[in-house]
């Protein structure tokens, strides 16, 4: 409400105030864009690990049901089996590096 005259705010007339408004709103504001981004991230990894068991015969067992995370893309092939793997193994914000950063011993 306008302290003026009553009428209702027509929202940010900047660029600037827009761009804070979008990156502020939050659907249920349990969680942030970069929590939401993070999680749809892993979730994808997950996925294209289930392909990369079935494509290697590590399972038979029935695919996950329902809508892929954004930047998933599915690996349907060997080649496209080893090329997932080396990418991941060769990144190094991945939990397999953070777990071994976490266990090497400490030069005093």
């Amino acid at each position: 409400m306008c302290r003026f005259h009553g009428a209702r705010s027509s929202g940010p007339t900047t660029e600037e105030g827009r761009l804070r408004i979008a990156r502020g709103k939050v659907k249920h504001g349990d969680e942030t864009r970069q929590a939401r981004a993070d999680r749809s991230k892993k979730l994808a990894e997950l996925a294209q690990l289930e392909d990369l068991m079935h494509v290697s015969g590590l399972t038979v067992a029935p695919r996950t049901r329902g809508r892929k995370p954004a930047g998933y893309r599915p690996i349907k092939t060997t080649q496209e089996a080893v090329e997932f793997v080396i990418r991941q193994f060769s990144q190094p914000d991945t939990a397999v590096s953070h777990r071994h950063e976490k266990f090497k011993r400490k030069t005093p």
